[in-house]
């Protein structure tokens, strides 16, 4: 299925179809989009809370120290 969202300029279109498409039978729609409201967006002081309420403190994750001294070999 395709399917597309244009603004035609003028009275008359011409459409290019996938070659698998052709010699088989197809079916053009034609009609008019609905407008979509935007989602609008969450206040910015609610953004910063819920982002940092998804994230938990995990202890058994290695500090950047620890994977420094274990796994970057020594460049002197």
């Amino acid at each position: 299925m395709i399917q597309e969202i244009i603004i035609p300029k003028r009275k008359r279109l011409t459409i290019n179809i996938p070659e698998s498409l052709v010699g088989k039978r197809v079916e053009v729609i034609v009609k008019e989009a609905e407008k979509r409201e935007p989602l609008g967006s969450l206040p910015a002081d609610l953004k910063d809370k819920a982002f940092w309420e998804d994230i938990a403190f995990d202890a058994s994750f290695p500090s950047i120290e620890e994977i420094r001294s274990t796994a970057w070999p020594d460049r002197l």
